[in-house]
């Protein structure tokens, strides 16, 4: 199975994922709620036209221009538009900070894994200082870009919803919608997508605190005399980007970067790095010594979910197309 340090980076992402869904959850409702109380008489209103569509006495594409220009051109309609916009700012700052708070654990688990990894695999007769939430709180205030850390752009964030609010709203009037499924198939998009972008969010920012971890303690390996290298890993599942199929297997010193044909990279989730790098990442980085060679280590199919002997990711991809037969 996979190492401490990474089922602590999955579980937590995993824990943060079911409190996104809880806090979009709410906001989805609460949007909902927000336009039935705004809208009572609008919507009684709509109820009443459509029902004389229904009956032959309105015309259907009256009453389309009727309701486009209700929400378009309606004031109560903008004034909710902006209102939900900031709603939605401010639930998408609460989400930030939930994800911010979490990384810390990680780094922690995945710094002090390494080093105990380290000390069996090496034997040094040195002293490693473990990390703790207060330890890594220090490191942060005098390396701020240590750790990716989130933050709200208002007037992006407010575009990117209004955007996502039009659409929204244009796809209600055009499949004929009524104005309280057009207020709940909003609730459900607004919420649904800002907690998809915060859950691939979070992924980047625990791959990013995991490998920092890592990293941090490999740099107080070389400190101490003890020459190691870091190597990528990429998560072996069919979901992985190309690039970092790529950078599978490929070691470094510890102060290279990784040669990425998306750019340089000092490691997975490495805040530093192009986003397209780094976005949604789930790969780790290990490190081989002279006296511990990579070739002992393990691997973790992500796809048939077992641990697996060492092999890089072509490798496993003509493994799993020959029926998982033969060894590397």
């Amino acid at each position: 199975m996979s190492d401490p340090g990474t089922r602590k980076a999955d579980a937590t992402h995993a824990e943060i994922a079911k409190r996104l869904h809880t806090v979009y959850g709410a906001a989805a409702r609460d949007i909902v709620d927000r336009l039935d109380k705004y809208q009572r008489r609008l919507i009684v209103e709509d109820a009443r036209r459509r029902q004389l569509v229904k009956a032959g006495k309105l015309d259907e594409k009256e009453y389309q221009a009727w309701l486009s220009d209700q929400v378009y051109r309606g004031k109560t309609w903008r004034d909710q538009v902006s209102d939900l916009t900031a709603a939605m700012l401010d639930v998408n700052r609460q989400a930030a900070r939930i994800i911010n708070g979490e990384q810390i654990d990680v780094f922690v688990e995945n710094a002090n894994y390494t080093a105990y990894s380290l000390a069996m695999d090496t034997r040094a007769a040195v002293n490693w200082t473990l990390y703790d939430r207060a330890a890594v709180t220090r490191l942060i205030r005098n390396q701020p870009g240590l750790l990716p850390h989130k933050t709200v752009n208002a007037a992006k964030d407010t575009a990117w919803n209004r955007k996502t609010i039009a659409a929204e709203v244009a796809r209600g009037i055009l499949s004929g919608a009524s104005i309280p499924e057009i207020a709940e198939n909003l609730g459900k998009a607004l919420g649904s997508k800002n907690e998809k972008a915060m859950v691939r969010y979070a992924r980047t920012a625990m791959t990013g605190a995991q490998n920092a971890g890592r990293m941090e303690m490999l740099q107080d390996a070389e400190r101490m005399g003890i020459r190691v290298k870091k190597t990528w890993l990429a998560t072996l599942d069919a979901a992985t980007r190309a690039a970092h199929r790529s950078l599978d297997g490929q070691t470094q010193p510890i102060d290279r970067p990784f040669d990425s044909e998306l750019g340089e990279i000092m490691y997975p989730g490495d805040p530093a790095a192009d986003p397209a790098n780094t976005w949604n990442c789930r790969c780790t980085l290990i490190y081989e010594t002279e006296e511990y060679p990579l070739q002992d280590a393990m691997r973790y199919d992500q796809k048939y979910g077992e641990d697996i002997d060492y092999m890089d990711y072509e490798e496993w991809e003509e493994w799993i197309e020959n029926g998982r037969d033969g060894d590397f």
